[in-house]
């Protein structure tokens, strides 16, 4: 098969990067896709780096395995913890994701919030991030489970809203014009963040990478030119969540 035909493997520690998949197929929509949660080891947000960099080559050889003509990691955390070393390893055309600070700070030049995991928050990248912005301007939100809560409510995320106002409570003294989600999964609860600072504006990542991986499709001359709606195919390391995923992609995610 001629490489240009050939799936994109896109990957996250759960269900977060669904909302990745979803931006890369709608300004990709004739690309061939397959997704590979690795939901038995999620979330990656509270494990060291060595263990979220094995994961995150482990989840990879399984896209490789599959013939994939890129991978996109659509995950902050494993992006920030292993992409250096993947695109170190292998050939093939390696896209991640970070939390979209510059874009934030160029539109404002009032208090940012980041809202990420704690690995996340550990990373020098995202303090090359801040250095950039200005570190007077953000305010870092390092959040242990709120991505484990969202994986254990998928369908059901309005009954976390209660809990989010909890976490995000130290922070509705500050001025916040910009709320950043460092994390893929908060996608999935922005309604609930803006609720929190309505008088914000909410970034993520997503449009980014897929603008990102259409550009860089184009140049390799790896851009599928068939003309019929490409298909997306489903994997996890635990197996019950392929059928979650799908369900998920079906019913959840036109409202993002």
């Amino acid at each position: 098969m001629c490489k240009k035909y050939l799936p994109i493997g896109v990957f996250d520690s759960g269900v977060g990067g669904i909302t990745v998949l979803k931006a890369c197929a709608d300004i990709l929509p004739y690309e061939n896709f397959v997704y590979y949660g690795d939901t038995k080891n999620s979330p990656y947000g509270n494990l060291d780096d060595q263990k979220i960099t094995r994961l995150t080559f482990d989840a990879v050889d399984r896209l490789i395995s599959r013939s994939v003509k890129a991978v996109v990691i659509a995950c902050n955390t494993a992006t920030a913890a292993a992409i250096n070393a993947l695109r170190n390893k292998h050939d093939i055309e390696i896209i991640g994701i970070e939390p979209a600070i510059k874009p934030a700070c160029i539109m404002t030049n009032d208090k940012i919030l980041v809202m990420l995991t704690k690995a996340a928050a550990r990373q020098t990248k995202l303090q090359s991030l801040i250095k950039q912005c200005g570190p007077q301007k953000v305010i870092i939100c390092p959040l242990s489970d709120l991505a484990r809560n969202i994986e254990q409510n998928i369908g059901r995320f309005g009954e976390l809203e209660e809990y989010i106002n909890k976490i995000l409570s130290p922070y509705k003294d500050y001025d916040i014009k910009a709320v950043v989600l460092g994390c893929t999964h908060y996608i999935f609860v922005k309604n609930i963040i803006a609720k929190v600072f309505p008088q914000a504006v909410l970034y993520d990542g997503n449009a980014g990478v897929a603008r990102y991986l259409k550009n860089m499709l184009i140049n390799k001359g790896l851009l599928n030119d068939q003309t019929q709606k490409g298909n997306i195919e489903f994997f996890s390391s635990d197996n019950k969540y392929q059928s979650i995923y799908q369900n998920l992609w079906s019913k959840y995610i036109n409202i993002f």
